[in-house]
């Protein structure tokens, strides 16, 4: 006789091949449904595409102020007029990491523009609704 739970035991309790199956498969990475794809693919999810962006955007130009800090004190570039170190060091970063990031996070960019397009469009269907009811109850 094959009891449950048995140490050599090879069979599984009843409904337990079920159970599992009803159980969600665990996902690595959320996938959503992109509408506006021509093809039928799924896209990563892109919830924080705009902190994503502004992040990357500053690491650009915080690597940008390094570099150029270092160029200046190396003598390699001018290092500015009398007091005005900082701010010229500053603002040559400025100039350099626009180009950069502009070129290097194109599909971030992208992305966030996509994101706050997607919540306009929901902010505009909520008031176009939420002013369907009013003039309904009128």
């Amino acid at each position: 006789m094959i009891v449950h739970g048995a140490v050599f035991d090879w069979t599984e309790p009843p409904g337990a091949r079920q159970r599992r199956a009803e159980r969600p498969a665990p996902h690595k990475e959320r996938r959503t449904y992109h509408p506006r794809s021509p093809e039928k693919t799924f896209v990563s999810s892109k919830s924080h595409a705009t902190l994503r962006y502004t992040a990357m955007r500053a690491g650009v130009f915080a690597g940008c102020l390094l570099v150029v800090a270092v160029l200046a004190y190396t003598g390699i570039i001018p290092e500015g007029i009398g007091r005005s170190n900082p701010l010229w060091i500053v603002l040559l970063a400025l100039v350099v990491s626009a180009p950069l990031s502009f070129v290097l996070l194109r599909k971030q960019r992208d992305a966030m523009s996509e994101q706050l397009v997607d919540g306009v469009g929901r902010a505009k269907e909520r008031l176009s609704a939420n002013q369907s009811q009013e003039d309904g109850v009128a």
